[in-house]
């Protein structure tokens, strides 16, 4: 099985890597080469948060439906032995 999100991140991290080796290799002065780059890292910083809050979100949701299904289960467990044990 594929992870998802570590495919993700593999591709975004080579995406910046081969964003930072073309913009070294572009025929620009260097003070503007370095802004390019700065732009771009600022850019990238934003995204990686951005995706960062979403997986926290999702995971805080998993975990949080997770705790509810076995919340019901323990309960549903509890009232079966409650009964049984009356009868």
């Amino acid at each position: 099985m594929i992870n998802n999100k570590g495919l993700f991140f593999s591709f975004l991290i080579g995406g910046v890597i081969g964003s930072i080796i073309a913009l070294l290799y572009a025929p620009k002065p260097g003070k503007r080469l370095r802004n390019d780059i700065s732009k771009k890292t600022n850019e990238y910083l934003k995204e990686g948060k951005k995706k960062t809050i979403e997986t926290m979100n999702d995971v805080k949701e998993k975990v949080e439906t997770t705790l509810g299904n076995a919340n019901d289960f323990l309960n549903s467990g509890m009232e079966k032995i409650e009964r049984k044990s009356e009868k």
